[in-house]
């Protein structure tokens, strides 16, 4: 017999798809692109409708009613899909303040607000009249209720914490994604906690704001009503004078023009101007008869009022400049008077209250900001102190220990504080195993080192990496006598100078490899060329600031095996070429290593500054891939053939001159503004130190260094000397011997031309037979 109840396969993969097409729409939900557009539009219906009021004219007011309907809309089909897709949203707290919100978005939609008011037989922002209007002043209620309305409307900025959600929401704080069962997960309890407290923050920011104008005092202006009440009876008098005499009339014609003009001013307080625009009124000139008043001259104050062409009438013109809810009407009309019939009579009077709509507008401004950022602060402040008091010590514990297990390089880059909370030894500690760690197999040692670890096993089988580097080597001249002579000191003198070493070359990009009797290398992506260029020269230049290292020329040890003859220096070179990275070692001991006859050709290159009495020595590899900014400062000195190199190749030097540099005394500095790890962006000393407001290349042509060290090379040195190379390497010695002579007479004692001049004249100054335009340096 079949089960009624086995589930078809079609129907499985029809639920399968489901469940696939609703995840895709929840990610598009929760996405940062509906986050980036939901963010405008609350922003937007936020100060939409203040800045049309306060920013431009009638004209534009159908483009802003449309935008809202538009945010309208999306509010909307916000809501549906949250409910629909968004897990606990249906019928929660934010739903129902979503709701509100949107519903506050009404009143500024004339298409929807109108028909809906019309139905209760109320007209907002009425400035049409008829003799049916009811004539009322302004009370105090009618301000409450106004403020009531203005503040229904601040209920969309509950929408503000909702973007702090939206942009510091991650998946782990979904509920959809938290095991069910794991009711003690810090990450779950911090999130319920923070929803409480921002809840309650909302309900109390709203309740002030919907209380608070009950709670003050409220001045209501009445002169507009009370002036049109004088203005009705007096112009009345008009038609008792033609009834019962000319006595009875309450003044003359002048006196009337001026109670008009007077009442046109009524509303200047404070320097703010409410222009009077109609006035409709028994008119005292014409015998009482009720009319417009069309212009009235005061012959006291020699000032005239003139009605608004557009704007008067009992139904305003659709050509009036002013919005509905930029004038005003005042309406008056008898309770009880002499006459029959007067007490179907009114008076009305208009007024243009555009600037005083103007001015609440930009109010309304300051007000939603301000209550907005007591929202965000407050939300964020709570939000914050959960995390930092719940989640962040017990997830960064257990992540910490997790990652640890697993990789000991997956450590959190914390500086070990001198002092260690009691509550948190433990997370210190564990910080402190990954430093150390960090710091013995350093930043590209240690991506190795993470590559070689899977699980809880070493993996001996892992292929090395091949890939192109700049190799820069740096070694201590006479390193090995001075390790002989200072001998347990040296780890002091080697430490000090691996400090600038490793300062500049990590700020500049590069990756300390090895560091092995006075000798050091580094590492740079090939397209860092310029920058392991410029941190060289700055080594160089900080070695020999460096008033803590220099003193080592005095030193008892140093004197007794050198004689006085001693100066701290360093030895660089610059090549490219392919380099294998991996680890090399076993189970017993192992560590991140470079293996390549690149490194080879590397070290013998940097012993060439010996022989050309040069700093630094690069090979064209590297300076055919600096910039061209760089290379300008750069001098090619020969083309040689090493010992298994593939070819010849030339090579090029930056002349160095410690006697040029910034001296850091004279800037009145002490010495502990100008250590190294002390400098600031912008020091006089050394430009681009840290945080380099421009590119590398640039610094070439304005850093004090490399200006310094390159103003003492005379200005025609390197055309005679480039014209004697060029000389050299076609093998006419003769004329090269002239031209680098003439150098050596503008920069005496320079290596590269001492050098050559000499090999030169060892060969009678004739280039041997079948000259390749190189030598042979073993």
């Amino acid at each position: 017999m079949m089960n009624k109840h086995k589930v078809s396969p079609i129907d499985s993969f029809s639920s399968t798809n489901r469940e696939k097409l609703s995840r895709k729409i929840q990610e598009v939900i929760d996405g940062k692109a509906i986050a980036i557009i939901m963010a405008i539009v609350t922003i937007w219906v936020l100060f939409g409708d203040d800045i049309r009021l306060r920013a431009t004219n009638k004209s534009s007011d159908q483009a802003f009613f449309i935008t809202f309907f538009i945010c309208l809309l999306l509010f909307i089909i916000e809501i549906i899909a949250n409910s629909i897709f968004i897990h606990d949203y249906k019928f929660s707290f934010f739903f129902w303040l979503d709701v509100v919100a949107t519903i506050s978005l009404v009143p500024d939609i004339p298409l929807i607000r109108d028909p809906f008011l019309l139905l209760f037989g109320v007209e907002l922002f009425k400035v049409d009249v008829d003799f049916n209007t009811s004539a009322v002043r302004n009370t105090i209620s009618e301000s409450y209720i106004a403020r009531g309305i203005q503040t229904i409307r601040y209920i969309r900025l509950v929408r503000i914490v909702k973007l702090y959600k939206y942009f510091t929401k991650k998946r782990s704080e979904d509920p959809n994604t938290q095991n069910p069962t794991n009711n003690m997960d810090a990450e779950l309890l911090g999130k319920k906690l923070s929803d409480i407290t921002t809840r309650r923050v909302i309900i109390g920011v709203l309740l002030l704001l919907l209380l608070l104008p009950l709670l003050q005092v409220n001045t209501v202006d009445n002169a507009k009503y009370y002036g049109l009440q004088q203005l009705y009876w007096v112009g009345s008098s008009g038609h008792l004078s033609d009834l019962n005499g000319p006595n009875l009339k309450y003044m003359n014609n002048d006196g009337w023009n001026n109670m008009i003009v007077q009442y046109s001013k009524c509303s200047y307080i404070s320097g703010n101007s409410y222009p009077l625009l109609w006035l409709y009124i028994p008119n005292l000139n014409n015998s009482g008869i009720v009319e417009d008043i069309i212009e009235a001259y005061d012959p006291i104050s020699e000032n005239t009022w003139t009605s608004h062409k557009e704007c008067s009438g009992k139904i305003v013109s659709s050509d009036c400049e002013y919005r509905n809810e930029e004038m005003k009407v005042v309406i008056y009309g008898p309770s009880d008077c002499p006459e029959p019939g007067c007490k179907d009579v009114k008076a009305f009077a208009r007024f243009n209250m555009k600037e005083y709509s103007q001015d609440q507008a930009v109010m309304s401004i300051l007000i939603t900001i301000f209550v907005g950022i007591i929202l965000a602060v407050a939300s964020i402040t709570f939000a914050r102190d959960t995390k930092k008091i719940v989640i962040k010590p017990v997830n960064k514990m257990v992540k910490t220990i997790k990652n640890l297990a697993k990789d000991p390089l997956k450590i959190s880059d914390v500086v070990v504080r001198s002092v260690v909370p009691r509550e948190s030894i433990l997370e210190e500690t564990i910080d402190k195993i990954g430093i150390l760690l960090k710091i013995n197999f350093g930043t590209r040692g240690s991506m190795i080192m993470s590559e070689l670890l899977t699980d809880t096993e070493i993996n001996f089988k892992t292929e090395g990496k091949k890939d192109s580097y700049v190799i820069g080597i740096i070694k201590i001249q006479d390193s090995e006598l001075i390790i002989d002579s200072l001998q347990e000191e040296v780890l002091v003198f080697i430490n000090k100078i691996a400090k600038i070493v490793h300062t500049c070359s990590s700020r500049w990009d590069g990756h300390i490899c090895r560091n092995d009797m006075g000798s050091f290398l580094i590492v740079w992506p090939e397209s860092k060329a310029t920058e392991a260029l410029f941190a060289m020269i700055k080594t160089s230049a900080e070695l020999h600031r460096a008033t803590d290292i220099m003193a080592y020329k005095s030193n008892p040890k140093i004197v007794a095996r050198f004689q006085d003859q001693y100066v701290v220096n360093i030895h660089m070179s610059l090549h490219i070429g392919e380099i294998i990275e991996g680890a090399i070692g076993s189970n017993i001991k192992v560590m991140p290593d470079y293996i390549s006859p690149s490194i080879n050709l590397g070290k013998a290159i940097q012993s060439l500054n010996i022989i050309y009495e040069t700093n630094i020595i690069m090979s064209d590899s590297f300076y055919n891939c600096l910039n061209p900014k760089a290379q300008q400062v750069c001098r090619k000195i020969d083309c040689i053939m090493l010992k298994n190199a593939p070819e010849a190749f030339h090579i090029y030097t930056f002349d160095l001159s410690e006697v040029s540099l910034p001296d850091f005394k004279r800037m009145n500095m002490n010495d502990d503004e100008y250590k190294i790890e002390n400098r600031k962006p912008g020091d006089p000393i050394i430009i681009g130190m840290a945080n380099m407001q421009c590119e590398v290349y640039q610094l070439f042509g304005i850093d004090n260094d490399i200006l310094g060290m390159q103003k003492c090379i005379p200005s025609y040195f390197i055309g005679l000397f480039s014209n004697g190379l060029d000389f050299y390497f076609k093998g006419q010695w003769q004329e090269s011997i002239q031209y680098i002579e003439q150098a050596l007479g503008l920069k005496p004692g320079d290596g590269p031309c001492l050098l050559l001049k000499k090999y030169m004249e060892e060969s009678n100054s004739k280039a041997p037979d079948g000259w390749p335009g190189y030598r042979q340096i073993n």
